[in-house]
């Protein structure tokens, strides 16, 4: 039993001692593993495993990327500009002739047979538009007896004011180039037949006259500066006046007041 005892309580305090060294083991092996820890998190920056990226490489792509934008802008700003001028240069210019046939042309000799030829000529610098104040004619017929008419009621030996009428598609001499209908202005009377204080001239009566325009232009009874001026006369046509104030030739300072 004595000998029981001593090989139990030697076993005991070889268990103990064994405990001891593991615990001291472990105790090591963790200091040493939170050293190794610590000393890398001492040496070893944070975000060791990303690229730094300096503050010059940072304000350069900036720089870049806003001057391209700024370019952008502007580049697309002046492109809008040029656009908008392009558009209100399309709309304020006279259409181009038909060298086909733009309108028919009657002379004076073919609707009045009083008419006597003339040798004058002047190159008109600015274009006066007013209304006749009488009826609308739309056929080459209707207008000849409208013009006969118009001219009955002036009496003998005098003439319309007019150096030319326009209907739609038909333009109708009166003076012509010859001479001047208004003597205070070295201008061209261009008469729209017909009434247009509460209705506008048609399309075809517009464009009739805006060819006339750009054939005398060419034919250098019109000087290319000339002027628009509108003048009202029993009646202020204000519907006659809207279909070309917004022309740049328009003259606003001469025109009667809309």
């Amino acid at each position: 039993m004595v000998v029981d005892e001593i090989i139990h309580s030697s076993m005991i305090e070889l268990k103990v001692q064994n405990l001891d060294n593991d615990h001291e083991t472990r105790q090591t092996v963790f200091n040493t593993e939170v050293d190794e820890m610590m000393d890398e998190n001492e040496a070893t920056p944070l975000l060791r495993h990303f690229h730094r990226v300096s503050a010059r490489g940072m304000n350069s792509v900036t720089i870049g990327i806003i001057t391209g934008l700024t370019l952008l802008f502007v580049t697309a700003l002046g492109i809008g500009i040029y656009l908008l001028v392009v558009q209100n240069h399309s709309e304020n210019v006279l259409p181009p002739v038909n060298v086909e046939e733009p309108y028919v042309y009657v002379s004076r000799s073919e609707w009045d047979a009083d008419a006597k030829p003339s040798t004058e000529h002047f190159t008109a610098q600015q274009v006066v538009l007013l209304q006749t104040d009488t009826r609308q004619c739309w056929d080459l017929e209707g207008c000849l007896l409208l013009l006969k008419d118009m001219k009955e009621a002036l009496g003998p030996n005098k003439t319309m004011p007019y150096n030319f009428l326009v209907a739609d598609g038909i333009v109708y001499e009166n003076m012509g180039f010859h001479t001047s209908a208004m003597s205070e202005l070295f201008a061209v009377v261009v008469a729209f037949i017909g009434n247009f204080v509460h209705v506008p001239p048609t399309i075809e009566q517009i464009n009739t006259a805006k060819n006339l325009l750009r054939a005398a232009v060419k034919d250098k009874d019109l000087d290319e500066s000339y002027t628009i001026i509108g003048k009202a006369t029993n009646y202020l046509p204000r519907h006659l006046f809207r279909s070309f104030e917004n022309l740049p030739q328009w003259n606003h300072e001469l025109s009667d007041d809309l």
